[in-house]
């Protein structure tokens, strides 16, 4: 139960590279990732970020692309439409918005839910964060529904403010991401993060949404660098990140969220 439950976590943060130049304006966020409890280097993620939508790229240490991920926050900046294809095993996974429903999307296979409260897909984690900061390191404890593709379904989330965090260059703000439900937390330490007094994110600790390559979790910690590409250094490539998703054909809800 707890790889079960740590994998499907797992979902919640970050992203992947491609090997063509980025688009001027676009911020590229690149993380190390190490595996716990050894801290040995495990995987590189490569994120190209813009307002409405991210492309992230997940390499070896030799450089072979392990997965892949495209975000549209064009709905919704907490629950964007997404996909992730693992290319080892070929499996896909995502979400996008079918008017009031989220459809959750697991190789092939789709289930539609109806969020009750605020919902939290993927990426969209660390907006939420961003935009509930304030709030958070006021003290307060915000809790939300997170998408779970790997088990189509979702599972009630809290995060609030760590106080006893160790202390680590740069970072000004802990927070700590967990279960609502007690028998859940019994099985997971839950999520960590890191953030720098400008509100950007700068270490992650917790499950990974990548597997080990051969089905099992991984635990690890991702150290985030980022810059924004100049207008020179960002001219258009042959290619440009593609924007084109599993939603495609999505419609949001009626009030974005």
């Amino acid at each position: 139960m707890k790889h079960r439950l740590c994998a499907s976590l797992a979902a919640v943060v970050l992203m992947i590279t491609a090997s063509t130049i980025a688009l001027a304006g676009t911020e590229v966020v690149e993380g190390i990732a190490l595996r716990l409890p050894e801290r040995t280097e495990i995987y590189h993620e490569t994120h190209e970020i813009s307002a409405l939508h991210h492309r992230i790229s997940y390499s070896d240490l030799n450089g072979v692309l392990l997965a892949k991920k495209q975000l549209d926050y064009t709905c919704s900046d907490s629950a964007p439409a997404w996909e992730q294809h693992d290319l080892r095993s070929g499996k896909v996974v995502g979400g996008y918005w079918a008017g009031e429903d989220y459809m959750l999307v697991k190789d092939g296979r789709e289930t539609a839910i109806r969020p009750e409260g605020t919902l939290v897909a993927s990426s969209g984690f660390d907006r939420f964060v961003r935009k509930h900061r304030d709030s958070l390191l006021a003290g307060d404890t915000i809790g939300f529904e997170f998408a779970l593709p790997a088990r189509l379904s979702t599972i009630d989330m809290r995060i609030r403010r760590e106080e006893n965090a160790i202390a680590e260059s740069g970072i000004a703000d802990w927070f700590r991401v967990e279960p609502v439900q007690g028998l859940f937390r019994l099985f997971t330490s839950g999520i960590l993060l890191g953030y720098s007094e400008s509100g950007e994110l700068l270490l992650y600790r917790g499950p990974s949404n990548i597997s080990d390559g051969e089905g099992g979790d991984l635990d690890v910690e991702i150290r985030y660098h980022r810059h924004t590409l100049d207008s020179e250094a960002g001219k258009p490539a042959e290619t440009a990140p593609a924007t084109v998703l599993v939603n495609s054909s999505s419609t949001c809800p009626r009030q974005n969220t």
